[in-house]
């Protein structure tokens, strides 16, 4: 990848757009003068007896699936767990399906909305700090990185696409947006049980999430919609479909255009995309063969929330999160339990809500636009009766330009503000964080029948391939002259100090009268001018050919902001899945052969190269059991392996993280009525991961080996062996030809099977001499100017200067001085924004510097035995030992306990005709959120005193739905009104930190759980 030579965002085309606005303004007309009856919108449930059209069925090869019902929630075949079709109730595998039908009735936009909120049992969590720091960004809008939906309490780092492509980056999945899949081009989402490596290479214990792309139907008319939806907040969303398709032609088109807000001003963002696809038939007579060409492009653009704590010296709220403060009624100007007055008085005046505590981000200026190019291709060949080849790629190039700057939220003469006005200040720089993946394959289905017919297989063989090449690349902001060219400072290497190059300084703006969309310019675009001055986005860290050793691969002059990740998978793979005694019993054995490599390059932090290696064969075997026709006990046990998924994980010590192997087992009965209208699962599993990787929080990583001044410093993921056991249960129904439903529920307990324990690291090691003194690398003393007043008088002095001093360990020991350290009290790492790290560093003291060498050492990962500071004197007191994990600890980010169900009820006679009524109920109990310790770690309890852990409140929501329908000749019209939590049940609560709890006030942060009702309308016109 060469950064600076990456194409920029591109906004998809909106050439489809006018037909929405037209499709749209057609039909009020005809809605002001339709009398014709409504259609009712469920007729037959999925599977009645009636013949299947043309229409109904994909009836090209082995390899596709039956069309699902729009008028039902069951799915009754699926290709995705053996790669060729196969009914669900005669499989023995575990899946949770989720159909169009059903995602259009509860308003869905997204794949990861349904799965965590309609999968009993899923749940969803950091993968970097175990949940902890994000805890509180879990409304609509936040974004949080390197997080993942929990199947089974297990990471699913990845989903895919068709059985075949992963979307979006490996380590933020998400093929629209970090956390985000939009469903407008997908037809079908399913969550496979339990460790599925067969067929999908490397996947977590919990299972696998597959999508389906809309599917170009062969022999079909002309047929499609265009939907139209707003909300509350000022929401839109217009998409339309498109299909037709003759005997040997056929074509699907879908377009998307969104805006999104919500209660929180100016969160929110666009998103737009537009699908294609393509499906020709050739040589009917002699090879049947299918193609298909497939194509998606998303752009999204989000408007990133801005979390921030109040920064007002001398009031007694400063360092406090804004939402701590909201949640404990401190906005005012006076204290509510003292009445004393606060120094700041009223934040913002009194204008400070629950609506803009997040939205003071600078619009664009904390934003992330991401861009998605989807294409895939697959050939299917029917050579005789028994021989079905397929030949796939696919390739997908995600391009995401996170723009994140440090914000500052200041009080009236806090910091650079010298203004009466409140006042946010930022410094812009982005992080660039390009994918692109690459995948190919090819399977050969033989079917055949043996023992007289008393055997009936199919059989797979197949190998495959995806690579994929990713990073992460940090740009900042660079004085320019005139002509837009950077001014570099005379005399200046590479490796000075931003090589030389004049940064951005902080700018700030008023929001005395709230949130400002634009203060400044579109940091988006890679010119701009601050006061006056050019100011040109360039990359912070230039690599250089003549740098390249084998401890800087990349030659970096610098450190951080430049990472490179590779990621292989490929291997072969075959699956059986036979019916016996005419589907007596029907049992599936497959095994998957496979290597994986995971190589990290960055500048050397720590280590310069991780790389991970594996190869392995991993099975899936199972038996179902045909009692009778709708009643199936079955087991099935399978394994996977999982190669970290973490583009830059590493644990406390600096160290990468080896793979993961998930082994699950699983027990039940599946049962489907004769007439398919009644069908389900209900089942016990256990599965367990070795080596899974687990994220602690980041604050203890820094505890353990803390980014000094020396560097060092390390990751927050380890890996430890957890098992998960538990029960489920999902069925689909139609109880009659109006009424369909669709539940699921859970009960599952997940552990920790491994003790992780680190011995704290020291990285800000000095010169210095046996009295105390510090010193220059030649022994010369480091002397200050002992008689100043201020922090800028705290300065090096000539040691003839007047009030010439020695610096001493005790002076950046104790809290009262100028000079003082302000350390971490847990890893005595000194404060890197402190008057004595400036001087250690040798900052306005490179004179000095030049001659008589460094302060620093530059010694890294030094026991904590030579921590410095005068632990007495500062109050530091450093465990020695930290424990990360516990056997027995819960593993956390889903719930023990949890149901859902969806009903809807269509009436089909007398006046209220088309008229649908219905809803979902959402229950959940045990909501395991992450460990913090209650009581925080000091030298004498480290080793005994155990964390507690944090459960966020029981989920108890009900969302209303309600639709009308009616038939309009050709054309079908529905309005369709969503409500979520009809009865407003919500609550604000304190979040506790890691590391302090609830001890520390300025740790302290608070978010909503479950959000305020709010109301969705949807028109479509369909025909």
């Amino acid at each position: 990848m060469n950064p600076s030579k990456h194409p920029p965002l591109k906004a998809c085309s909106t050439a489809i757009r006018p037909w929405l606005l037209a499709l749209a303004c057609a039909a009020l007309p005809a809605l002001a003068h339709a009398q014709a009856a409504a259609q009712p919108s469920a007729a037959k449930p999925a599977g009645a007896a009636e013949k299947k059209s043309s229409t109904d069925v994909l009836t090209l090869n082995a390899f596709e699936v039956q069309a699902d019902s729009d008028k039902s929630y069951g799915a009754l075949n699926s290709a995705s767990i053996t790669r060729f079709n196969v009914e669900m109730d005669k499989l023995p595998v575990s899946a949770d399906i989720f159909t169009e039908a059903f995602m259009k009735d509860i308003a869905a936009t997204s794949v990861e909305d349904v799965v965590q909120g309609y999968s009993a049992g899923a749940g969803f969590a950091s993968g970097i700090d175990n949940g902890a720091a994000s805890a509180a960004f879990n409304q609509p809008g936040d974004r949080v990185g390197n997080a993942y939906i929990q199947l089974r309490g297990m990471n699913t780092p990845q989903m895919q696409r068709d059985g075949f492509m992963p979307l979006g980056s490996f380590g933020n999945p998400g093929s629209t947006g970090v956390g985000r899949t939009d469903n407008f081009d997908l037809e079908r989402v399913e969550v496979i049980n339990g460790p599925q490596a067969m067929l999908y290479g490397g996947g977590g214990a919990g299972g696998v999430i597959n999508v389906n792309s809309k599917a170009a139907r062969f022999n079909t008319r002309l047929k499609g919609s265009a939907l139209f939806r707003v909300d509350q907040f000022g929401s839109k969303r217009g998409e339309v479909d498109l299909g037709f398709g003759h005997k040997w032609i056929a074509v699907r088109v879908a377009t998307l255009n969104e805006s999104t807000s919500s209660r929180r001003v100016n969160i929110g963002g666009t998103t737009m995309g537009q699908y294609g696809q393509l499906a020709f038939r050739f040589f009917q007579e002699t090879a049947p063969t299918t193609i298909r060409l497939s194509t998606s492009t998303t752009l999204n653009r989000r408007r990133l929330t801005a979390g921030h704590s109040l920064n007002a010296p001398g009031d007694a709220r400063n360092g406090m999160n804004l939402h701590y403060i909201l949640a404990t009624n401190q906005a005012g100007a006076t204290n509510p339990v003292t009445g004393a007055p606060y120094a700041a008085g009223a934040i913002l005046n009194g204008k400070l809500n629950w609506n803009n505590v997040d939205s003071f981000n600078a619009g664009y200026a904390f934003q992330e636009p991401i861009s998605n190019q989807f294409y895939s291709g697959t050939v299917d060949t029917k050579w005789s009766s028994w021989l079905t080849t397929q030949v796939g790629g696919g390739y997908d190039a995600y391009t995401d330009r996170r723009i994140n700057p440090g914000l500052n939220f200041l009080a009236p003469g806090a910091g650079i503000n010298t203004t009466p006005n409140w006042m946010v200040g930022e410094t812009p720089s982005d992080s660039w964080q390009p994918a692109r993946t690459k995948a190919g394959r090819v399977a050969a289905l033989i079917t055949k029948d043996f023992f007289g017919g008393k055997a009936k297989t199919q059989t797979l063989f197949g190998a495959d391939f995806v690579r994929s090449d990713m990073a992460q690349i940090g740009y900042n902001w660079f004085q320019a002259d005139a002509n837009w060219n950077i001014i570099v400072a005379p005399g200046s290497t590479l490796t000075s100090a931003n090589s030389g190059r004049t940064p951005l300084a902080i700018q700030g703006w008023s929001i005395n009268d709230g949130p400002v969309l634009y203060p400044f310019a579109n940091p988006a675009l890679d010119r701009a001018v601050y006061g006056g001055v050019n100011y040109v986005r360039a990359l912070a860290n230039q690599p250089q050919a003549n740098l390249v050793t084998p401890a800087n691969p990349l030659g970096l002059p610098l450190t951080g902001n430049y990472i490179q990740t590779k990621i292989f998978n490929k291997g072969f793979y075959g699956v059986n899945y036979t019916q016996w005694l005419d589907g007596k019993f029907n049992t599936l054995v497959g095994f998957r052969s496979g290597d994986y490599i995971s190589d990290r390059f960055q500048q050397p932090v720590g280590k310069a190269r991780w790389l991970t290696q594996v190869s392995t064969t991993n099975f899936n075997v199972g038996v179902d059991w045909n009692i009778n026709r709708w009643l199936h006990p079955y087991v099935s046990y399978s394994d996977s392996v999982q190669p970290p998924f973490l583009a830059n994980a590493s644990d406390p010590y600096g160290d990468s993280p080896t793979a993961s192997h998930g082994v699950g087992g699983e027990a039940g009965l599946k049962f489907n009525t004769t007439d398919q209208r009644f069908s389900g699962s209900i089942f016990a599993f256990k599965v367990s991961a070795e080596s899974d990787l687990y994220g602690v929080n980041g604050a203890i990583a820094q505890d353990i080996n803390p980014s000094g001044l020396n560097g060092g410093g390390g990751g927050s993921t380890v890996n430890v062996d957890r098992v998960t056991t538990g029960v489920q249960v999902q069925f689909t129904a139609a109880l009659t030809r109006n009424w369909r439903m669709r539940f699921s529920g859970s009960v599952a307990d997940g552990k920790i099977g491994t003790a992780k324990s680190y011995a704290q690291l020291y990285n800000d090691q000095f010169y210095a001499n046996t009295s105390g003194q510090v010193t220059y690398r030649n022994g010369t003393l480091v002397t200050v100017n002992g008689t100043a007043t201020t922090a800028a008088q705290a300065t090096v002095v000539a040691p003839t200067a007047t009030g010439a001093t020695p610096l001493t360990i005790n002076l950046m020991s104790t809290p009262t001085s100028l000079y003082w350290a302000n350390p971490d009290l847990q890893s005595g790492a000194i404060n890197s924004g402190s008057v004595a790290a400036n001087i250690l560093r040798g900052t306005n003291n490179t004179a000095n510097i030049n001659a008589n060498g460094p302060i620093l050492t530059g010694a890294t990962l030094l026991p904590i035995a030579n921590l410095q500071l005068n632990k007495q004197l500062a109050g530091i007191e450093t465990p020695g030992t930290i424990v990360a994990t516990r056997v027995g600890d819960k593993t956390s980010g889903s719930p023990e306990r949890s149901l859902n169900l969806t009903s809807v009820y269509t009436f089909s006679e007398s006046w209220i005709k088309g008229f649908s009524i219905g809803g979902t109920v959402s229950l959940s109990w045990g909501n395991r959120a992450f460990y913090y310790y209650a009581t925080p770690v000091n030298a004498t309890n480290a080793l005994t005193v155990r964390r507690t852990l944090h459960y966020t409140p029981n989920g108890q929501q009900f969302n209303l739905i309600t639709s009308y329908a009616r038939k309009l000749g050709r054309y079908h019209w529905s309005t369709q009104l969503n409500v979520a939590n009809i009865f407003n049940r919500y609550t604000i609560k304190l979040v506790p930190n890691a590391t302090t709890g609830f001890n520390t006030a300025t740790a302290i942060n608070a978010t909503f759980y479950q959000q305020p009702r709010s109301v969705m309308w949807t028109n479509t016109i369909s025909f």
